[in-house]
């Protein structure tokens, strides 16, 4: 997001063990204050979870008398299941703030069973990353001879490893890197037959991330939950490579091509959807980069609409996208 906005950012990491997690809500929660304060911003843009951010915002806007101040809450779909939603006074909060972004049409046809006014929800979906300007490099960690797939992880209950490495079993002519902190994958791996085409890259910085993926095949973007549409599907489009996804409804409006779909729980359906990437690449392929494009344009065109009375996004130059785009 930072690269279409031209905010500052913070990105504060909450990475600890869950007996220590409300002492370090507190300790950020004052580090925020004190990031709004010195900054004195007329716009505070909000990811959450976590929705304690909210009252932190909150605060300084009452306590300092910062009336004027725009708040726009950007909800991921975990902003809406517990612990967050069930906050005290957090709907209340949101119904406070200027926007309440989701990222998806599914999901804004939910909010409103939260008690959150429609009237205040804006469906904004992720942007692609934008592509390098200049050709990126192999990892040297990476087997030159063999094609290979892209899984960034995070090793969380709801990414379904059982299924990927059965139907990884059924396909060796390609390799799959999983990425993220091969720590928290151990205990999740140890009964798991591991096929020897699967490999674990560990922690990777944001621009060997981009290198790996820069260089693969696809990119396998899902979990077991349904009408997530994760970052790391943006990031694939963003450097031009097709996705293998869920096979669910918010998915399926928002990648409407350039992408192979499975179900996420079935090692057969993930199997097939791998075998039929590397049958139909070049298309594949063509349409991700088209998508990339289209993307771009739709973010630009929705953000104008939502934020434009705001005045920090400029007007794009392209012609917005005019397929379907009330329904995105």
């Amino acid at each position: 997001m930072g690269q279409y906005i031209p905010f500052k950012i913070y990105f504060l990491y909450i990475g600890i063990s869950k007996i220590f997690k409300p002492l370090a809500y507190i300790y950020y929660g004052i580090l925020t204050f004190f990031i709004l304060l010195i900054n004195n911003p007329k716009i505070i843009w909000l990811q959450i979870p976590p929705s304690p951010v909210l009252h932190v915002a909150f605060i300084y806007k009452t306590i300092l008398f910062r009336r004027r101040t725009i708040i726009i809450a950007d909800c991921h779909n975990g902003a809406f299941i517990s612990p967050f939603i069930n906050f005290p006074f957090v709907v209340r909060l949101l119904n406070r703030c200027d926007v309440v972004l989701v990222h998806n049409p599914v999901l804004e046809g939910q909010v409103e069973s939260f008690g959150i006014r429609k009237a205040k929800v804006a469906v904004l979906t992720d942007p692609p990353t934008k592509p390098p300007s200049i050709q990126l490099s192999p990892l040297k960690i990476v087997d030159g001879a063999r094609r290979y797939l892209v899984f960034p992880c995070s090793y969380a209950k709801d990414e379904p490893l059982e299924a990927i490495m059965r139907a990884m079993s059924y396909c060796r002519d390609i390799d799959l890197y999983l990425t993220g902190n091969f720590k928290k994958a151990q205990g999740l791996l140890v009964n798991l037959d591991i096929p020897n085409n699967v490999k674990f890259t560990g922690f990777l910085s944001e621009i060997d991330l981009d290198r790996l993926i820069y260089n693969s095949l696809a990119v396998i973007a899902f979990t077991t939950v349904d009408n997530i549409q994760l970052c790391s599907a943006a990031e694939g489009i963003g450097l031009g490579k097709p996705l293998i996804l869920a096979d669910r409804k918010a998915v399926r409006e928002i990648y409407r091509k350039g992408r192979v779909l499975v179900e996420p729980t079935n090692h057969d359906s993930i199997a097939a959807g791998i075998k039929k990437l590397e049958v139909d690449i070049n298309k594949l392929g063509q349409e991700a980069q088209e998508l990339r494009l289209d993307l771009e344009k739709i973010w630009h065109y929705r953000a104008l609409k939502i934020f434009g009375k705001y005045g920090f996004l400029k007007e794009s130059q392209d012609e917005p996208v005019c397929e379907n785009l009330q329904s995105m």
